[in-house]
């Protein structure tokens, strides 16, 4: 198994550690202030380095990676981006770029899932080849002899916080996956739709909304293919019933907007329009539930 031990921000690790109960969290945001986040397989363990110490704090799982405007990565993530508003987030970004930092300004953000933050006397050692002060990062892997020394100190750091299931490998050990959270939902969403509303193809990423097409209260779970990313407004009159999109991927308006508010013109001219879509078909809207919103939901 490969895994990563990358240089974390102490600010960014105290801040999320303190939001952090016993359970860790469910989700957090590792931002890169300059380049693009290198994608990884999902799932990949990502090892906490506090910077200025030669100790490890803790792990998450690597799910995602994307870039987005900070204004954006906040919606999304809020405190969970690694600090406490986003005024700090703005500034300990900008510590670390030699442009100008602003709400719109594109970062690359890495998703970890199921985070655990560690207490000061379960932390461990860096391994003996980390070169400090010259590495943001190294890959290791457990068929190596150090790999597989630095893994089960993670084990034995983590053995009391969460639960371990067999890997394949004899005498490995992997940490179980959780599904996808609210933030990367958002995110992959909007990403998949290639920053652009479904319906009205506005690309304005502040007004932009991941809309579940089945209520997530109903479904209990996140998946790409109930969602769409539509502009908010579109988004609260979907919600309502006042417009749904058909199971041939079409904008319909339903009468019952211009009897109940004597408006909603623009968005009659949008009726029957065909909706933007994803290019990857298998993040294509699920027809079940299109059908499902246009019967239980849409005031047709």
């Amino acid at each position: 198994m490969r895994f990563i031990l990358a240089v974390t921000d102490h600010d960014w690790y105290r801040h999320l550690r303190g939001l952090a109960s016993s359970d860790g969290l469910d989700e957090v945001t590792f931002w890169h202030p300059s380049g693009k986040a290198v994608r990884h397989d999902v799932g990949t363990p990502w090892l906490f380095k506090i910077k200025g110490t030669e100790r490890i704090g803790g792990f998450g799982y690597y799910r995602l990676s994307s870039e987005l405007p900070l204004a954006a990565a906040w919606d999304y993530f809020g405190p969970k981006c690694g600090s406490p508003t986003i005024s700090s987030l703005r500034a300990a970004i900008a510590r670390n770029r030699v442009e100008a930092t602003t709400d719109s300004t594109q970062i690359a953000w890495t998703v970890l899932a199921e985070t655990r933050f560690w207490s000061n006397e379960q932390w461990i050692s860096v391994p003996p080849d980390w070169k400090a002060n010259t590495q943001r990062y190294k890959w290791y892997d457990t068929q190596s002899a150090i790999g597989a020394d630095l893994w089960h100190s993670v084990q034995i750091a983590a053995v009391s916080q969460i639960s371990l299931e067999p890997h394949a490998d004899p005498g490995i050990e992997r940490l179980v996956v959780s599904r996808m959270h609210q933030g990367e939902f958002k995110t992959r969403i909007l990403r998949a739709y290639d920053y652009k509303c479904a319906v009205t193809e506005e690309r304005a990423v502040p007004v932009l909304e991941a809309a579940h097409i089945r209520p997530f209260a109903e479904v209990r779970e996140h998946d790409i293919r109930n969602g769409l990313l539509l502009r908010s407004d579109v988004h609260r009159l979907f919600d309502q019933g006042y417009v749904t999109v058909t199971r041939d991927l079409r904008f319909k308006v339903s009468n019952a907007l211009h009897d109940d508010w004597h408006n909603g013109k623009e968005y009659f001219r949008l009726d029957g329009r065909q909706i933007h879509l994803p290019s990857d078909r298998r993040e294509w809207p699920n027809l079940e539930h299109l059908e499902y919103h246009a019967t239980a939901k849409f005031k047709g």
